[in-house]
């Protein structure tokens, strides 16, 4: 059975009804691209066929008899039901519904399972171009003007983090966060800053927020990983990452074989810990792939290399016939204070620092490689800094690697 997942987004209530929608749905159109990405329009209340289009969208979006119009959008890959709320309904506040139907839960997504991450991203641009105070993206519940009631009453008693903590992804507008910042918040979930200051909270430790935090999502990505790969047996190390990929799933399974006690009473912190890593993993084998696939003069990607005296490396991506070596990452920006910089084996210092070394050792035409830090999800100024004063060059993507 499929069931929803369900952006709300909340507004200042300073328009009349038809000034507010018509507002929201043309910030609507014109974030996503235009009146073009528009795929059906619903009026329950009236015949709307023989107008334009754009007509068809404005008379929805004021149709509020009998549950409402709406308007579907493909949002990341995603069929979208945006309709519009003013007061007079439970909720007391003028707000605009995104709903994305997706597979029951454990299902198969049709597609890179990452696509979901690509909607939570269009959906905070959208809460950010159309001036919402706040918002929250997660499951939808039966009880939603319920719980809804439930986050407004935090609101007001400055309990903030009760929103942030319920939900896969929360928008705090710039006023909002401010409030979040002057309550020193404890740090529980990461945060993205936007350009105009709102931020965005990303709950929970897993990588897609529709399928939640279970093995469940992270035997999808390992599964859809390991058949992009299998496309090309051809480039030197996929056999290297496939092998890496099983040998995640091994881990994962013997957690799903545990008793009910081990997984969530003896074990539980560990599996916690061991969970995070496969995902840290799998996120790793994704970088690299992905940035191997769109470069020039692909020489392989896990490539063990010699380094003297008597050490061996293993380089992420060599490139331009061995001329660019690349470290990928899809690490959330961090600072020179976090782990995913300063951890004695896995951080990206000590990363680079070896991968210097070596090149030094492993001339390609009497030169040295050029290494390449790449980033996938951005960078802090503080380590791109870092990272030049290094003595290498910082790449930043456009895009997350979203492979099919």
């Amino acid at each position: 059975m499929a069931t929803l997942a369900t952006g709300m987004a909340f507004f200042p209530d300073s328009l009349s009804n038809e000034q507010w929608q018509l507002q929201i749905l043309h910030r609507t159109l014109e974030a996503l691209g235009g009146i073009g990405q528009v795929k059906e329009v619903v009026a329950p209340t009236e015949r709307i066929s023989h107008l334009s289009l754009e007509q068809q969208c404005e008379r929805a979006a004021l149709n509020t008899k009998y549950g409402g119009g709406c308007v579907k959008f493909d949002i990341a890959g995603f069929e979208t039901t945006c309709r519009f709320s003013h007061p007079g309904t439970s909720i007391h506040l003028p707000h605009m519904i995104l709903e994305m139907p997706r597979n029951s839960f454990g299902s198969r997504l049709t597609g890179d399972p990452m696509r979901v991450e690509q909607f939570a991203a269009v959906w905070s641009h959208l809460c950010d171009v159309q001036g919402a105070e706040w918002a929250y993206f997660s499951e939808g519940f039966p009880n939603e003007d319920q719980r809804v009631q439930g986050f407004i009453d935090a609101l007001r008693s400055n309990n903030l983090q009760e929103i942030v903590g319920s939900n896969w992804r929360t928008y705090f507008g710039p006023a909002l966060a401010v409030r979040w910042q002057q309550l020193d918040q404890p740090g529980m979930v990461y945060k993205d800053i936007l350009p105009s200051g709102a931020y965005v909270f990303s709950s929970g430790r897993g990588y897609n927020p529709v399928l939640g935090d279970s093995n469940a999502e992270a035997f999808l990505h390992a599964d859809f990983l390991r058949e992009q790969i299998q496309m090309y047996p051809e480039i030197n190390g996929a056999k290297r990452l496939l092998s890496r990929i099983n040998q995640e799933v091994q881990i994962l399974q013997a957690i799903e074989a545990q008793s009910f006690e081990e997984r969530y009473d003896e074990k539980s912190h560990e599996n916690l810990a061991v969970q995070d890593q496969v995902r840290k993993n799998l996120f790793q084998i994704r970088a690299t792939w992905a940035c191997a696939l769109q470069r020039e003069g692909l020489v392989g990607v896990a490539q063990v290399i010699t380094k003297q005296p008597g050490g061996e490396i293993e380089i992420p991506v060599i490139a331009e016939q061995g001329r660019t070596w690349l470290c990928p990452t899809l690490h959330h920006p961090f600072d020179l204070h976090d782990k995913a910089w300063t951890a004695p084996n896995e951080g990206l210092e000590t990363q680079i620092l070896a991968l210097l070394n070596a090149a030094s050792q492993n001339l390609i035409t009497g030169k040295p490689p050029h290494i390449v830090v790449y980033f996938w999800r951005g960078v802090t100024p503080e380590v791109h800094e870092a990272l030049l004063a290094m003595g290498v060059s910082v790449e930043v993507a456009t895009h997350l690697p979203i492979l099919g």
